[in-house]
């Protein structure tokens, strides 16, 4: 009887934690839809108030409010712990290139609370995405399907005394730690002579990771940490240079187990 009691029970404890699960994926998409939509009419009103160059800073400005706005609402409601205080020292930095790994797709949106003017390298189908593609056309955000072109902008970010956010992965993690890294960042790099500073970003539940559907709601909480990793010169090689950052990724993000301690009896 007893038995039978705890068994209904745990099955009781699942059902309602996977509504309670649905229902945060529920109220967080619809929440990052308002805020997406919002910011798109109000960027659409400025472009034909201000320049150009003014329009790209306060339509950076207004995605990181906005992020910062969402991460803030799900962090109270308990269902997203982020930790970020490593990377407050960017905030000082001078221009770079930022490489991170990729585990989410929550990354970007997370970095770019920490930097309201940061650039970013992204992918060329998401500057026609019907919720982000108008903000992130107006920030002045660079696809990534050209090479040339967006080198070419990327220094042109740079030269500003801009940050530029770039995943070396090219797309979320498919292999852990990480996937073969491009050299786009490196030649980025090196032809901005700016130093590459590599971000770690943890999340142990692999919420919205590549094999994680969009629609598969998320184990409360969600939990991302974000470290500050080595910052490498901008000494070719491009490959060369691609491959010390690869093995640093490798390294800092498998760490080698370290054998407990011996007790003596």
């Amino acid at each position: 009887m007893l038995n039978g009691l705890s068994i209904f029970g745990n099955k009781m404890k699942g059902l309602l934690t996977a509504i309670y699960g649905y229902f945060a994926l529920f109220i967080s998409g619809l929440l990052l839809i308002f805020l997406c939509v919002t910011w798109s009419f109000i960027a659409l009103v400025l472009s034909g108030l201000f320049p150009k160059r003014q329009v790209q800073t306060l339509s950076r400005q207004g995605i990181s409010i906005g992020f910062r706005l969402y991460v803030a609402i799900l962090g109270g409601f308990g269902w997203l712990i982020i930790d970020k205080r490593s990377l407050d020292p960017l905030k000082s930095y001078g221009p770079m290139v930022i490489t991170p790994n990729h585990p989410g797709l929550l990354d970007a949106m997370v970095i770019l609370t920490t930097l309201p003017t940061l650039g970013l390298v992204l992918k060329a189908s998401l500057l026609d995405h019907p919720l982000l593609g108008i903000g992130a056309r107006l920030a002045g955000y660079i696809p990534n399907h050209l090479t040339l072109a967006m080198i070419r902008e990327g220094r042109h970010n740079l030269s500003r005394g801009q940050h530029l956010l770039l995943f070396p992965e090219g797309t979320r993690t498919q292999a852990p730690p990480i996937n073969p890294l491009s050299k786009s960042g490196a030649l980025l790099a090196i032809k901005a002579n700016v130093p590459i500073q590599t971000i770690l970003i943890d999340c142990p539940s692999g919420y919205l990771g590549k094999s994680w559907p969009i629609t598969k709601p998320p184990n409360i909480p969600v939990k991302i940490t974000l470290r500050l990793g080595k910052q490498f010169p901008p000494i070719g090689p491009a490959r060369q240079l691609t491959l010390r950052m690869e093995r640093y990724f490798k390294e800092a993000l498998n760490p080698p187990l370290v054998p407990a301690p011996r007790t003596s009896h």
